[in-house]
């Protein structure tokens, strides 16, 4: 890159999302081991064995539930074909976690059963910040009291934050985990009202 020339940060951006592009397409086709490598530090951190990481924590209490087995399978096993009541999607944000913003791109999976529906969201890149997020959601079929249709909604999020090193690393880590904090907030509010508006279950 020619840096000093005037249209250079605009020939940089259009590189950095043609190698985007690159990256999720060979994704898409190869699936976790063609996660990326961070080599920003001093030891590089393989986002393959983040995912795994995050993925054992966050169904290590549910290995005999046969649903979550098969979602579980699925999200470590991804590109083999899909079961027929799957739905896929992938799409790049946005974020201000700090004193940076951060692209990031995610993959979403949708499980839609009769009684029940799982989401899966698997972070694939950030570029600062997180090494590694996973988020998943489970809505059940149930009934109040006075037996009103109702919905269980279980919301997990398990992220790896970078090691943030420096004077301010205590700081940054601080404004990065609340404001993560913030966002899932808000997603799960959103779901939620998604949810219910969908099914039909009056609010409050």
């Amino acid at each position: 890159m020619d840096w000093p020339t005037p249209n250079a940060p605009m020939l940089a951006q259009a590189l950095f999302r043609r190698e985007l592009f690159g990256y999720v397409k060979s994704y898409m086709r190869q699936g976790n081991p063609a996660l990326a490598e961070y080599r920003d530090k001093s030891s590089p951190v393989s986002l393959a064995d983040e995912f795994r990481s995050l993925l054992d924590a966050s169904f290590a209490s549910s290995r005999d539930l046969n649903a979550m087995a098969e979602f579980r399978g699925y999200l470590e096993r991804y590109p083999e074909t899909p079961p027929p009541n799957l739905e896929r999607f992938l799409y790049w944000d946005k974020l201000h976690l700090a004193f940076r913003p951060v692209i990031a791109i995610s993959d979403v999976v949708i499980d839609h059963r009769p009684e029940q529906i799982l989401i899966g969201s698997k972070q694939i890149y950030a570029s600062h910040y997180l090494e590694g997020s996973l988020g998943l959601i489970a809505a059940l079929d149930g009934m109040d009291a006075s037996r009103r249709p109702g919905m269980y909604l279980v919301y997990v999020n398990r992220s790896h934050i970078d090691a943030l090193d420096g004077a301010f690393a205590a700081i940054r880590r601080a404004i990065v985990q609340r404001r993560l904090r913030e966002a899932f907030r808000r997603d799960l509010t959103y779901v939620a009202a998604s949810l219910e508006s969908s099914c039909g279950i009056p609010k409050g």
